[in-house]
């Protein structure tokens, strides 16, 4: 039988493997390209608001969101009576999120269609997951 090699690393060693394992490896080598969120969903049809037709929902306005408006939200989902497992994958905090980003109420999402409010969910999602 052969004799036993010394298996231990130093630091260094450990440190230059890696390097080298991450940069043959093309899943992370690399930089990520940046992810452009779009704020503004279009609708799949135009609503009507007050007798003001509305085919998009600008939700620049998750940029200005401040600790106090997630507190909001946080309030009216617990007053609903609702629990919310996954905030950013839950229709009803997405759609509170969406009435503070936007300044548009609660009773325009309210009625909007199914995939609507979905693309809207979603963008409210990438917003807080990929930053």
């Amino acid at each position: 039988m052969g004799e036993e090699k010394n298996m231990m690393v130093t630091d260094g060693e450990a440190a230059e493997n890696a390097a080298l394992m991450a940069e043959a490896d093309s899943a992370s080598g690399g930089e990520r390209p940046e992810m452009r969120i779009p704020y503004v969903v279009k609708l799949s049809r135009a609503y009507d608001l007050d007798g003001k037709s509305i085919n998009t929902v600008d939700l620049t306005g998750l940029d200005e969101l401040t600790t106090m408006d997630a507190q909001e939200v946080d309030e009216i989902v617990s007053r609903i009576g609702h629990r919310t497992r996954n905030k950013w994958a839950d229709t009803l905090y997405t759609k509170h999120v969406a009435v503070k980003a936007s300044g548009l109420p609660v009773e325009f999402f309210n009625r909007l269609r199914w995939n609507d409010m979905n693309e809207i969910t979603n963008v409210v999602a990438l917003y807080f997951l990929l930053r």
